[in-house]
């Protein structure tokens, strides 16, 4: 990041010259065009948090999501923000619509409104704007996925066992075919979940045709359009893993749309756990992700690091738990001594 110092060589005037100019003090006018030319051409961001810290107002720090309607993301961050404002820090937040210009744009915003650190849930693995961050040891932590190439503080789950998990479940209730609705494969969290998924079908056993795995973009609209999909196949799992919360809503809906019935029809597992979730009928067998520990760690990390900037960064990577309901059933069906798949 651009200090006033590298705008002050390039302006060939001294850094208390910068400081009266970008504090707006009385300052030649050929020495003030020089000084602001020389910030605006290195895209330099006012240190606003520097000036809180002096003592004008709270430290200000910020939080940009790739979706703050998914209702995992708005618990991660219910639970930061409370272990940040038990030090007297305020949030400021914003969310990326999963675009990663946007998110870059964001970003810069907050480094302007002066925030002394970020938490994100990126929509990328990799960013360089976020790796410029890192490099000039702005306090940063990421939630729920990890950053490719980045040493930076992180929060995250083993999805991986999470996934393998679930499936295992399944072999154990009799299913012997399972199908998979998976997230954004670029994206850490849905290639974990994707390759425990895979990992699960091999321990148990089961079988998974390449037209039962199907990948979305984590959103409801995208579970109901690939479960269409894949109830339009001519042969059919007994049983469905489905990588997150809102693509599972659209799964369900299409289900019911086509009047089958779970888990007499299909059975059905989610990745993640929300209340809503024993609201349905049946009710919803589903991995829990911590999201209470999620902020609360992310916080933990992001006061530390303004602390103490000097320290390595840490990866936690924390337990999720199966939460057994009824949307589950027996996967096999005797036909004269033999077991034979279940077809819709």
């Amino acid at each position: 990041m651009t200090t006033i110092r590298n705008i002050a060589k390039l302006a060939g005037v001294s850094v208390p010259t910068v400081s009266r100019v970008l504090n707006d003090q009385r300052v030649d006018p050929v020495m003030t065009l020089k000084v602001r030319q020389a910030a605006q051409s290195l895209d330099y961001v006012p240190n606003r948090s520097a000036k809180r810290l002096r003592g004008v107002g709270n430290p200000l720090l910020g939080a940009i999501f790739s979706d703050l309607s998914n209702q995992f993301f708005t618990e991660i961050l219910k639970h930061f923000e409370w272990g940040v404002s038990v030090q007297k820090h305020s949030l400021l937040m914003s969310n990326s619509d999963s675009k990663p210009e946007k998110e870059e744009e964001l970003i810069q915003v907050m480094l302007e409104e002066g925030v002394s650190g970020l938490v994100m849930a990126p929509t990328l693995e990799y960013s360089t704007k976020i790796q410029e961050l890192i490099e000039n040891d702005f306090p940063i932590v990421i939630v729920d996925r990890r950053m490719r190439e980045m040493e930076v503080d992180t929060v995250t789950i083993n999805n991986f066992e999470a996934s393998a998990k679930a499936v295992c479940h399944l072999g154990n209730l009799g299913h012997s075919e399972v199908g998979y609705i998976g997230g954004p494969i670029h994206l850490s969290s849905a290639n974990d979940r994707y390759l425990g998924f895979k990992e699960g079908v091999m321990k148990a056993g089961m079988y998974c045709d390449e037209n039962w795995i199907l990948f979305g973009d984590y959103k409801m609209e995208s579970g109901y359009c690939l479960t269409e999909k894949l109830l339009s196949c001519k042969d059919l799992p007994s049983a469905i893993l489905v990588a997150n919360n809102e693509m599972v809503v659209g799964s369900l809906n299409k289900i019911h749309e086509e009047g089958l019935r779970i888990p007499h029809d299909i059975s059905i597992i989610s990745f993640d756990d929300f209340p809503w979730s024993i609201s349905l009928n049946p009710p919803l067998t589903a991995i829990a992700q911590p999201t209470q520990e999620i902020g609360a760690k992310a916080a933990s990390l992001l006061m530390d690091r303004l602390v103490d900037n000097t320290k390595p960064p840490q990866t936690l990577i924390l337990e999720s738990n199966l939460v057994v309901r009824e949307s589950c059933g027996q996967g096999l069906v005797k036909i004269n001594q033999k077991t034979k798949r279940r077809k819709i």
